[in-house]
């Protein structure tokens, strides 16, 4: 069953971001943030990420393994599903459908400056 673009969330965008750096390469929590956060997402509360990549491990969209390191303490590691790659194209469609209704509203709002026709009242 798909999903309608009004229901899109931020939420989904934020999984969405995981899978993609997921499918690049698999990685462990703290990279994951650091990456989320130099595209623009506040991330104050590093549970946050560890709690939704739970949920989407439990959801089958993800696995992990934990990671001897001679550098410190033995990490989880991260790596995306088949179930997480389809879920991931399935977020990806979402996006350029809002993306398309997006353009379309500024294109509107655009065209609607233009008009000296304006039905605005004061």
């Amino acid at each position: 069953m798909k999903r309608k673009c009004q229901k899109f969330k931020g939420t989904m965008l934020f999984e969405a971001y995981i899978l993609l750096f997921l499918k690049e390469k698999p990685n462990h929590g703290y990279n994951l943030i650091s990456k989320l956060k130099e595209i623009g997402f506040q991330i104050n509360e590093p549970t946050i990420i560890y709690r939704k990549l739970k949920q989407m491990e439990k959801m089958g969209y993800i696995f992990s393994n934990i990671q001897v390191s001679e550098e410190g303490p033995p990490k989880k590691v991260f790596y995306i599903t088949k179930l997480g790659e389809i879920y991931l194209n399935e977020l990806s469609n979402e996006i350029k459908e809002r993306i398309n209704i997006l353009n379309k509203f500024l294109e509107e709002y655009e065209r609607s400056g233009k008009d000296e026709n304006s039905n605005s009242v004061n």
